[in-house]
């Protein structure tokens, strides 16, 4: 395979990227920079001082958070949904949730971050897929309820943070766990794989719709990323890179097994041979394109280096997007990450790692507030012993040798939907502005992740010390749902700067505010769904409750729902009785009616 060499805005190779190993294997609470090397601890880590400490679990020690979905709700807390029953064998989902609050004090006596969230209505999940949605609340799908049999759950369902309630929608068709999630500008979730036929779901009418041809097949253990949405633009574009990936998963979860014990038996493989191919893996990707148009369509992006399985794809606030980890077919490591340019739809190889760390099955990657990638994991006994657990790539954007980089800061951290925001930027060389959601990241699969572009700015006063910038917010919740962003300021020579947060809500409501709830809709031919009258407010946003009404009539009637209200009809040739019967009438003759029954030509509600 030819070498092909990373370059930057100006055509230079990208050699100035490098790779940090900083980290060995276990908390080490006199000199931090350690993660837990084990599935049953828990640590936070501060990505400035590089130290981390040790938390505690969850209470309950039947259970565990191990291959759970998780999201950032508006408020910051970190939402858990599922996870494992601790040591069923075969593996079994739970149907417990949980949410994780970052901001308590470290050093209170007794120290509890946790807190129990409630029970899942579609039951069990292990590896679900968690998504924010426009006014905060939660779509959380798929999941497997057990692993032996393999069983996946079905349903799909809401969590309201604002009452602490979930909700049935209407069931979904995966057959993956973990599938890949993406709230569209238009206010409808993508699900771009792994499967190769994407479908959304609309929230408004809950149905499920299967959009454009299936793509080139089913990229088991690959994945994906929404790339750069436009804030300033309802109709926006909202292509998808999904990138590697197997065809099959029996193949792909046995190369990891085999990874993990060096044991290839009862794989249905041979032993394998220097070189040789033991599952079916790509170097491929494609991007989803024209959804916001109505016409989607998969596009052929040129090739990786390097089939991957398990990599990830990392959005970087330059709109390029990071491909990292993963394993080729003849289950070696990458020896380097490659880098996808959306204009291009060209990948590039970028800076070797700093090691022979893997990078493979539960590995996650990060987007770090000074631009660079934390990447950590991977399963424990394919790591080297003696060698980091997580490493950070250092973007060539960060090579400093030319320029500097620029550094932000805003008076006003709260922002609302289509208004101004004041930005300072110690220079006035400025390209664009961008929001980043902190991700979510597990396995192959950032959940929530997505950068937004703000709009046009102006330059409102400048000197030798920089400038102060107001910039328009994105218009609407659907292009970036409520919650906590890192703010990038982009110098004009493709340098971010160091983020800060800002946080994003529609403002403020409470009850007398949330009084416009959701048309009535159909949950499904004969079951219609009602919305409660006042709804309830969390982070700016009304979420309201809602109860679901199976359509009945009177006997011999045929009860349905059209358009979030139940109706019935009699047969034909007969009429609607206010006595609850629809009676035979023969033509031409008159129906016979007793005492304060009434004759309805037209189907009524019940």
């Amino acid at each position: 395979m030819a070498e092909r060499r990373a370059t930057d805005a100006s055509g230079s190779p990208r050699t100035n990227a490098e790779w940090l190993g900083i980290f060995g294997t276990d908390v080490d609470p006199e000199h931090g920079d350690h993660f837990p090397n084990q599935y049953d601890a828990a640590a936070v880590w501060h990505p400035t001082t590089r130290e981390a400490r040790s938390i505690p679990l969850i209470r309950d020690e039947t259970e565990n958070l191990f291959c759970s979905g998780h999201n950032i709700l508006a408020d910051g807390r970190v939402f858990f949904t599922g996870g494992d029953v601790t040591g069923a064998d075969p593996a079994q989902g739970i149907d417990s949730t949980y949410t994780f609050d970052g901001t308590l004090d470290p050093t209170a006596d007794p120290y509890d971050p946790w807190a129990f969230s409630g029970e899942m209505a579609g039951g069990e999940r292990w590896y679900p897929t968690n998504t924010t949605l426009p006014d905060g609340t939660v779509q959380i799908v798929s999941g497997a309820t057990i692993l032996e049999p393999y069983t996946i759950n079905d349903s799909t369902e809401l969590y309201l943070p604002a009452t602490g309630t979930f909700e049935l929608r209407s069931p979904q068709e995966f057959q993956h766990m973990y599938p890949w999630m993406h709230l569209l500008p238009d206010g409808r979730v993508l699900a771009s794989g792994q499967e190769a036929q994407a479908r959304v779901w609309d929230p408004g009418s809950d149905t499920w719709e299967n959009i454009g041809e299936p793509r080139t097949f089913d990229r088991v253990y690959g994945s994906a990323s929404l790339l750069m949405v436009d804030g300033r633009n309802a109709t926006s574009d909202a292509d998808v890179l999904v990138v590697g990936g197997c065809e099959g998963r029996d193949s792909a979860r046995c190369c990891v097994d085999a990874l993990v014990t060096d044991q290839f038996d009862g794989c249905d493989m041979p032993d394998p041979e220097p070189g040789s191919e033991l599952w079916s893996c790509s170097a491929t990707a494609e991007v989803l394109t024209g959804i916001s148009a109505g016409v989607p369509a998969w596009v052929t992006t040129g090739e990786m280096d390097y089939s991957r399985g398990h990599p990830i794809a990392t959005l970087l606030p330059t709109g390029e997007v990071l491909v990292t980890g993963g394993e080729s077919n003849d289950c070696t490591a990458p020896p380097y990450a490659e880098l996808f340019d959306p204009d291009s739809r060209e990948f590039s190889p970028v800076a070797p790692y700093v090691s022979a760390y893997r990078g493979d099955y539960h590995t996650s990657a990060i987007l770090l507030p000074d631009g660079s990638v934390l990447i950590s994991g991977g399963d424990i006994d394919s790591l080297d012993e003696d060698g980091p657990t997580a490493m950070i790539y250092r973007p060539a954007y960060l090579d400093l040798a030319c320029c500097s980089q620029p550094k932000v800061s805003v008076s006003e951290t709260e922002w609302t939907y289509a208004a101004t925001a004041e930005i300072g930027v110690d220079t006035v060389e400025i390209d664009h502005f961008v929001l980043m959601r902190p991700g979510a990241m597990t396995h192959d699969i950032n959940m929530d992740q997505r950068g937004v572009r703000l709009g046009e700015f102006d330059v409102v006063a400048s000197g030798e010390g920089g400038g102060t910038f107001t910039v328009g917010t994105p218009l609407n919740a659907a292009l970036a749902p409520p919650g906590h962003y890192l703010l990038f300021a982009v110098s004009s020579e493709g340098i971010p700067s160091a983020a800060t947060f800002i946080h994003l809500t529609a403002g403020s409501c409470d009850e007398a505010t949330c009084q416009s709830p959701p048309e009535p809709s159909c949950q499904d031919e004969a079951t219609a769904r009602n919305y409660a009258g006042t709804g309830a407010c969390f982070e700016g946003s009304c979420q309201y409750e809602s109860t679901l009404e199976t359509c009945t009539g009177p006997v011999n009637a045929a009860a349905y729902c059209e358009a979030g209200t139940c109706v019935w009809t009699c047969p034909e040739g007969m009429y609607d009785c206010v006595d609850g019967c629809c009676i035979d009438v023969a033509e031409g003759e008159s129906a016979i009616l007793g005492a304060g029954e009434h004759i309805f030509t037209e189907p009524v509600s019940v």
